[in-house]
């Protein structure tokens, strides 16, 4: 490696987020030259996203703890220089989009970087255009951010980082709520930036493969340390991947007392600040299966799953377990339907963990023999166990999201619907979450995944398509082959989709 080429070197870095805590970063050592296209990988909790916060400098400038070693930016210590100063160098897309958009529309968000870099409006004008373009947002750009989906607000965060022209992007987990419309389209921008403009991309990802023809380098992390650097030729991405046999394994038992029809709509439309965003729903799911709802970014899914629980305002009928759940209080509705939101920073309430998973059974009265016995199964399972009396919030992005599925999965609700499960999640931890499914399926009870991953294709019993806010088709997986190969809607096609 030329050093003349380093733009990033990190000398002996060790991170605490407070004395009575573990180092998540120890004795790193790590140098990235100029124009590589690098993934960071590795288990759960193994420090990838706040390495992504050291080398951005978020860590130590605004992110408190104990910061030990140095951090170089072609040969510049990040502690000489302001967090702005290093903003106009290196760019950092979060894993959670929504804590980075800071505007209340889409121009106001792309236009505050520049803006505040004091840029001619010329300048602004020319970026923002680039970046509407790299990114698919052009029919975005008058609309809210508060109004955006969990896809279209992480293609806002990473158009907003564009413009801000610096020659390092750090992308944490960019494409896990993309559709593969909007997911290619962002990985040909990312191509196009390393190789044309000879930007250095480093993104961290539980899915190395979505990036095997464009990275250089696979860097993988184990309790906070680099347990593997390897080159393009060295790459093996199997290790990654969630096996075939686990899926289909699940979509291929018998439920007990299958077929009762558990959710039922007609003419079904859902509103958000008096407009319409899904128009006539008219279905039936029966217990003791496994549905999948899919469609591209902003057809509605997670509308359709807040509406079943009266978090927004409906029209027309549905029925839960046989009663009209529209007189029923969302408090009581949660019983019996157990819903696991996109977001988990939106599903936490409690100042433990412990406490976040007692919460529901407390409130529900269960047994708390019963429940204690679960919820130490749970915490073990969940590889959750030495966060006990750990404040929720400070968990990792994948550690929260199995907070939130093992809190609901502790009361073991009829319905379980999961907006995005797999966010954050390692092969290991997939599959903690499909031994959830499996369990649920065999006891005859049903369950609803909202999700990108094209592991679906081998998990689910049936699909749900919306697309623009509309009911375009349902069954099985194999029913649907060329309407999933028109609408474009798995990233990596499984061989009956080739």
């Amino acid at each position: 490696m030329d050093s003349n080429q380093i733009i990033i070197q990190l000398k002996d870095v060790n991170f605490q987020y407070s004395d009575s805590q573990p180092s998540v970063i120890s004795n790193f050592c790590l140098k990235i030259q100029k124009g590589e296209f690098i993934v960071i990988t590795g288990k759960s909790g193994s420090g990838k996203s706040t390495l992504a916060l050291i080398l951005s400098g978020f860590i130590p400038h605004l992110v408190g703890g104990k910061f030990e070693g140095e951090v170089s930016y072609q040969g510049i210590e990040t502690q000489t220089l302001t967090l702005g100063e290093i903003s106009q160098l290196v760019g950092l897309v979060h894993q959670d989009p929504e804590n980075q958009i800071v505007t209340s529309n889409v121009l106001e968000e792309l236009a505050f970087g520049p803006e505040n870099l004091n840029l001619s409006k010329k300048e602004i004008t020319k970026r923002i255009k680039f970046c509407l373009s790299a990114t698919n947002l052009h029919e975005f750009i008058s609309r809210s951010t508060d109004e955006l989906s969990g896809g279209e607000k992480q293609r806002v965060a990473l158009a907003s980082l564009l413009a801000m022209g610096g020659s390092v992007l750090i992308l944490d987990e960019p494409t896990s709520y993309l559709d593969l419309v909007n997911r290619t389209q962002v990985l040909k921008t990312l191509q196009s930036l390393n190789l044309l403009q000879e930007m250095t991309i480093i993104v961290i990802d539980h899915q190395p493969e979505i990036y095997k023809d464009l990275l250089t380098r696979l860097i993988e992390l184990d309790e906070g340390r680099i347990s593997g650097d390897y080159i393009e030729d060295e790459i093996d991405f199997f290790p990654y991947q969630v096996p075939l046999e686990s899926l289909e394994s699940i979509r291929d038992l018998s439920a007990i007392n299958p077929m009762t029809s558990v959710i039922k709509t007609k003419n079904y439309s859902v509103f958000i600040k008096k407009k319409r965003i899904l128009s006539n729903i008219s279905l039936n799911l029966y217990s003791g299966l496994i549905y999948g709802i899919i469609g591209r970014n902003g057809s509605g899914k997670t509308t359709f799953a807040n509406s079943l629980l009266n978090l927004l305002i409906t029209k027309g009928d549905v029925s839960i377990l046989g009663e009209n759940s529209t007189k029923i209080p969302t408090y009581k509705l949660a019983k019996d339907c157990g819903l696991i939101f996109q977001n988990p920073n939106h599903q936490i309430f409690e100042q433990t963990v412990e406490k976040e998973l007692l919460f529901a059974p407390l409130n529900l009265n269960l047994d708390s023999q019963i429940t204690a016995a679960k919820v130490n199964q749970l915490l073990c399972d969940s590889s959750l166990q030495q966060y006990t009396n750990y404040p929720p919030f400070g968990l990792s992005f994948g550690e929260k999201r199995r907070l939130t599925v093992i809190s609901v999965d502790v009361y073991t609700p009829s319905i379980l619907i999961l907006d995005e499960p797999f966010i954050g999640q390692d092969r290991y931890n997939f599959e903690f979450i499909l031994k959830i499914l499996e369990k649920r399926k065999k006891n005859g009870l049903i369950s609803i995944i909202i999700s990108h991953r094209k592991e679906l294709f081998n998990l689910v019993d049936k699909f749900i398509v919306f697309d623009e806010g509309r009911l375009i088709a349902e069954g099985s997986p194999e029913d649907l082959v060329p309407l999933l190969k028109n609408k474009l809607l798995y990233p990596i096609s499984p061989e009956v989709l080739c």
